[in-house]
């Protein structure tokens, strides 16, 4: 039976307790960076697209709540989900935010990224994942990297932010790829 944590990490369903973090994380211009978010997010809009991920209207997507577990306790520090799964080719997309700033570069989002990774190609039984990530998030590049994921294809010049056009990198990784990074891990 797969379970839904680490020793780092746990994804949970989403509960309406998270409201107040999605709503500040999704307006903060830091978090937003490297997401496909604009502007700040009202609460309002922020709680109709919790309701509707809570109650499975979110058009097929699989969303968690991500929580660092410390000892005994549990801090929700942000979201992963498998957007939309392709059943017929087995694939969907996937995206993580972890939108506590405290939790950055500390290995959170890829112990969370594996657990999600184990829900796909377990529970979901996909072939396949790929994501979407901006040629100026290095930081992410590498930890997908470090997961198995390889480059697939790039959009040139394709999102803007910040006063100049990005390239948009896809990057995906087949189920007997996640199997051999779990091999040489254990």
């Amino acid at each position: 039976m797969y379970t839904f944590q680490n020793d780092r990490v746990r994804l949970r369903a989403l509960e309406r307790e998270d409201l107040d973090n999605y709503a500040r994380w999704f307006s903060d211009t830091e978090v937003q960076r490297t997401l496909m978010v604009y502007a700040p997010q009202s609460r309002e809009g922020e709680q109709a697209w919790l309701e509707g991920a809570m109650m499975g209207k979110s058009g097929g997507d699989f969303v968690f709540a991500v929580e660092a577990i410390d000892g005994a306790e549990a801090v929700h520090i942000g979201s992963c989900a498998a957007h939309k799964p392709d059943w017929r080719n087995a694939s969907c997309e996937i995206g993580i935010a972890i939108g506590e700033k405290a939790y950055w570069g500390k290995g959170y989002g890829p112990a969370a990224f594996a657990l999600l990774l184990e829900f796909c190609f377990g529970e979901l039984n996909l072939h396949r994942v790929y994501l979407r990530v901006y040629d100026f998030n290095q930081r992410g590049i590498r930890a997908y990297q470090k997961l198995g994921f390889k480059e697939e294809g790039r959009l040139r010049e394709a999102f803007y932010r910040e006063g100049a056009y990005h390239d948009v990198i896809y990057m995906g990784l087949l189920k007997r790829e996640w199997q051999a990074v779990v091999r040489t891990e254990g």
